[in-house]
C-alpha cells in the first residue's frame, strides 16, 4: 500500500518546484507489504510428481539447473492429487491485496489506483488489472496493467509512485504476481509439441519448469 502527505516548504524545496499549477508534490511511503502464496510448498523432489514428467520420462537437467538456481521450494496453483489448477493469476493478486492491513479500518474499497503487475495474464482481454479489480469487487478506480517480463511489477510500482506523487490519488496499490504453473504442465509439453526425450526440448523444458 502506498499512500502520500502534503510536504513540508523544505521538502518541496528538496523535490523541485510544484507539479500540475498548483498542485504541490506529495511525499510517497510505503505503509505495508503482503504476500499470498498458493497451496503447500513444493520441494525440488516433488517438482515431477505434480507438474508431471513429459512423455513419461524423468528431466535430465534438472540437477544441473537446480544446483543453479539455489531454489529449494515453490508453490504451484495445481491440486498435487488431481493436477487442476487451483487459482488464476487475478485470484492470486486479489488473495495479496486481502492481506493488506496499512491501517485499522483499511478494506479494499478505499483503493484510489490499482497497479497491477504480471508477465502471465489469465486472458488477453480484459486487462489483468481489471481482472483483479473485479475479484476485489472494487467499485470504480483508476487501474492500470504493467507488462515486461521480469519488470511487471516494478512498471506497476513506478506508476503507483508517480500517481500519488503527482497529487491525482491519494493512495494506491501495487501488486505482482505469475501464474507461470499455469503452463508448465506435462501434458503442456507433450501435447503440443509431441515426444521430447530425444533432443533440445527437454533441456528447454527441464530449464522452464525448475524456476
Amino acid at each position: 500500500m502506498v499512500t502520500a502527505t502534503r510536504p513540508s516548504p523544505v521538502i518541496l524545496k528538496e523535490l523541485a518546484l510544484p507539479v500540475g499549477g498548483d498542485k504541490e508534490r506529495m511525499t510517497v511511503y510505503i505503509n505495508d507489504m503482503a504476500m499470498f502464496l498458493p497451496n503447500a510448498p513444493v520441494s525440488n523432489e516433488d517438482i515431477e510428481d505434480v507438474l508431471g514428467k513429459i512423455d513419461g520420462v524423468p528431466s535430465r537437467v534438472k540437477r544441473i539447473v537446480l544446483k543453479n538456481n539455489g531454489i529449494q521450494f515453490r508453490h504451484y496453483a495445481i491440486d498435487p492429487h488431481t493436477g487442476a489448477s487451483t487459482h488464476t493469476n487475478a485470484e492470486l493478486a486479489a488473495e495479496a491485496v486481502r492481506r493488506l492491513k496499512p491501517f485499522d479500518s483499511f478494506t479494499p474499497d478505499k483503493i484510489e489506483c490499482l497497479c497491477c503487475g504480471t508477465t502471465s495474464p489469465d486472458l488477453l482481454l480484459p486487462g489483468h488489472g481489471l481482472m483483479v479489480q473485479g475479484e476485489l469487487g472494487l467499485p470504480p478506480c483508476e487501474v492500470i496493467t504493467g507488462a515486461g517480463i521480469c519488470l511487471s511489477a516494478m512498471i506497476a510500482f513506478k506508476y503507483a509512485y508517480l500517481n500519488i506523487d503527482a497529487g491525482f490519488t491519494q493512495n494506491a496499490v501495487c501488486v505482482g504476481s505469475e501464474l507461470a504453473s499455469s503452463f508448465m504442465k506435462s501434458d503442456f509439453f507433450s501435447t503440443r509439441f509431441g515426444s521430447v526425450a530425444a533432443g533440445g526440448l527437454d533441456r528447454l523444458s527441464g530449464f522452464c519448469r525448475r524456476i
